[in-house]
């Protein structure tokens, strides 16, 4: 029986190593919840979302349920700043509304949050602050949680990634 031996020259050394740290499983580019910030992109993707809120305003709150999906696009890598646009059908008391979205997204400087505007093919124009959650190992939200600041509503939205 014949034994090989394997020698490993510093040069075949470093190139293992480093394909080992290129191929790992940790994150391309980290995420930064405790006070770094988080860029447009770390929210971009296409979501399906499904939401519920109250419409304040009239004699009793108005029951109002959405679901649809939404694209999430960064303005460019480095940017804090990204479109919206999408398509939703809403349950507004019984009163069942088809639309498409639009609108703009913006993440705050230092942190991993941020707010954005939705406007509906039927007029409407909706505010929401927003937090991108369940992380990928690439950095990339897994969901995206939106709360609406408009003071004739209280509604909240939940987006998976598709």
């Amino acid at each position: 029986m014949k034994t090989r031996v394997a020698v490993l020259t510093a040069g075949s050394l470093t190139a293992l190593i480093a394909a080992v740290l290129l191929f790992s499983a940790t994150p391309i580019r980290p995420v930064h919840a405790g006070g770094g910030g988080c860029l447009a992109s770390y929210a971009a993707g296409f979501f399906g979302f499904s939401g519920d809120s109250l419409v304040l305003g009239t004699a009793a709150p108005t029951p109002r349920a959405i679901a649809g999906g939404l694209f999430l696009t960064a303005d460019s890598s480095l940017s804090t700043t990204g479109t919206i646009s999408g398509y939703a059908t809403i349950n507004n008391h019984g009163a069942v509304t088809r639309v498409t979205l639009s609108g703009t997204y913006a993440m705050i400087a230092g942190k991993c949050m941020g707010s954005a505007t939705m406007i509906r093919s039927s007029g409407s124009i909706l505010h929401y602050d927003l937090v991108p959650t369940g992380w990928s190992t690439s950095g990339i939200a897994k969901e995206v949680l939106f709360v609406e600041t408009d003071s004739q509503s209280i509604g909240n939205l939940r987006a998976i990634a598709m």
